[in-house]
């Protein structure tokens, strides 16, 4: 009876294995990682559509307003990021701890899911739970822009001008125009905020969701969508600018949301 010999695979043979396992791998993790970032993205758009209906709750309880607030409040510092009532914000509190824009949904509205204010796909490490707790204490940042009022930096100047208050009883359903006399559509926006370096010096960091190559807005109507931002158009880039044109490049990324594809 013969012997069975069994035979060793040759280190040539070994090498093409392991080159054949390297190419595999290096087609797969793309693909892996694009299905990471289209789940992280799928993440995004459903916390601000449930952003929105927090919206749509409030405004059936508050006469369709939207949520707007406070009515009153000064800056008490260059660290104090809310320099308006009305302006167009990623904070839900201010520094003396006040809920504000869409921080007044989170003790009714998003109880146990207020979560959603921050984006899975942000850029930098964020302790949300952490955030979150200083809501009611100190200023808090969410990971998405809101705009509770239309008003530019301009705007503002002419109310004190005028001592005229700042206009704030927008209805959902009844938005008004925005600078462009183009409707108000878009009310939450992915936060890109882009700063030069040394602007830590005001407790300023760049923010930025999704590598800043996309977008998500979240509208009136209640639904939520992807936009391209490969140029830029929903940033709001201050780096070789003064941090005041942050105040109008926000609200204009607002208003390029509102644009109809």
């Amino acid at each position: 009876m013969p012997t069975l010999t069994r035979r060793a695979f040759t280190l040539i043979e070994l090498l093409v294995v392991i080159a054949i396992i390297g190419l595999l791998i290096g087609l797969l993790v793309p693909v892996l990682a694009a299905a990471r970032d289209a789940a992280i993205g799928s993440s995004c758009l459903s916390n601000q559509h449930q952003q929105m209906i927090a919206v749509q709750q409030y405004a059936a309880e508050h006469k369709g307003e939207i949520p707007f607030g406070p009515d009153d409040y000064s800056p008490s510092g260059a660290a104090d990021f809310y320099i308006y009532p009305g302006m167009t914000t990623s904070q839900v509190s201010l520094r003396d701890g006040q809920p504000v824009g869409a921080g007044l949904l989170i003790d009714e509205y998003l109880t146990s899911t207020a979560d959603v204010l921050f984006c899975p796909g942000t850029d930098q490490e964020v302790n949300v739970q952490q955030e979150l707790a200083k809501v009611g204490r100190e200023q808090a940042v969410s990971a998405y822009l809101y705009r509770h009022s239309g008003t530019t930096l301009s705007d503002v100047i002419q109310s004190r001008i005028r001592n005229t208050p700042i206009r704030h009883d927008l209805k959902l359903d009844r938005l008004g125009d925005n600078s462009r006399g183009e409707p108000i559509r878009a009310l939450f926006l992915d936060y890109n905020f882009l700063l030069a370096p040394g602007s830590s010096f005001y407790d300023l960091f760049n923010r930025s969701n999704h590598g800043s190559a996309y977008v998500n807005a979240a509208y009136s109507d209640g639904h939520a969508e992807q936009l391209d931002n490969s140029d830029g158009r929903y940033s709001v880039d201050v780096i070789g600018t003064s941090l005041h044109s942050a105040l109008n490049k926000m609200v204009t990324a607002m208003e390029e949301a509102d644009r109809p594809d």
